[in-house]
């Protein structure tokens, strides 16, 4: 008896994507989008490409600081309700595997709610890092209470932490100078607030003034940046300047759940601080009108 061939093919197939080891070197070379949609496909998919991040978060912030330090770091992410912004989780989602190590960020942007800015100089003079007089701090939005960098004397690495006027870090974190600062990693999940802009690997000011050496960090990594939409040649989209849009259930919103460093979170009993983004009642845009000739929101003041 014979079988069609291309019913082999396909078992074949089948067979060399089962094997765990094979399927995550594949899973390496692929981008953001396609590692989501895997996630999607299975649990057998979820818990692959939930060791891809993993991975991910190994080489960019382990490279930063012995696993004792991230430990410290991110067990006071989870007291403090903080979460990690801008270059990290964009390069986390970006990263490729011919990335150069020069080409990683250097420092760590932590957004936090009022009153625990405090918290976080125990923390850090614990792991090692103080202060340094005539650090430049860029100018920051009046929903800024406190911002300060921290280094570590004898290395190049740096955390800059934010602290909210509110409770909620968004009131902070959806009014910093770029839309690819609008990107958290938490404990358990990331979040991005403009995933389309991710795919297309570009960066839009937004209200605050962006000093051009910050430009020119995003820039030299790749990613192209904007002042407005104005040289697009397509739609605007969720990205429109003029759009005002809205953080209560999370709209627009990228999230993927990865579980934590070691796999514990977003599971029964410990599903992550996804419901306390979601609850929060926020609006915010980025400009105040669209200059986009594509875009249906042109020249229209909301």
């Amino acid at each position: 008896m014979s079988f069609p061939l291309v019913s082999t093919q396909r078992d074949n197939c089948t067979d060399l994507y089962s094997v765990t080891d094979c399927f995550l070197r594949v899973l390496d070379f692929c981008d953001w989008t396609t590692l989501v949609a895997v996630s999607h496909a299975d649990k057998s998919g979820r818990d692959c490409v939930r060791r891809v991040f993993r991975g991910r978060v190994q080489r960019v912030i382990g490279r930063l600081l012995k696993s004792w330090q991230c430990k410290a770091i991110f067990n006071h992410l989870d007291v403090t309700g903080a979460m990690i912004s801008g270059p990290i989780p964009w390069a986390i989602m970006t990263i490729e595997m011919a990335t150069p190590n020069d080409n990683l960020p250097t420092e760590i942007k932590i957004v936090t709610p009022a009153h625990t800015f405090q918290s976080w100089i125990t923390v850090l003079q614990y792991i090692g890092f103080c202060t340094v007089s005539g650090s430049r701090v860029p100018n920051m939005p009046v929903t800024v209470s406190k911002a300060r960098r921290f280094w570590a004397p004898s290395q190049n690495i740096s955390i800059f932490i934010i602290e909210s006027c509110s409770s909620s870090i968004l009131s902070a974190v959806l009014a910093l100078p770029f839309t690819s600062d609008m990107t958290l990693l938490s404990t358990s999940r990331l979040f991005c607030f403009y995933p389309s802009l991710v795919d297309m690997n570009v960066t839009l000011s937004g209200f605050r003034y962006t000093p051009d050496e910050d430009i020119k960090w995003w820039t030299s990594r790749g990613v192209r940046h904007f002042y407005s939409t104005y040289e697009w040649d397509g739609p605007c989209g969720s990205a429109c300047p003029a759009l005002w849009r809205h953080t209560e259930g999370l709209h627009g919103v990228g999230e993927f759940a990865w579980g934590g460093l070691f796999n514990d979170k977003d599971i029964e009993g410990n599903m992550g601080n996804s419901a306390m983004l979601s609850k929060a009642q926020f609006k915010w845009r980025i400009g105040v009108c669209c200059v986009n000739r594509f875009c249906q929101f042109r020249t229209r003041y909301f």
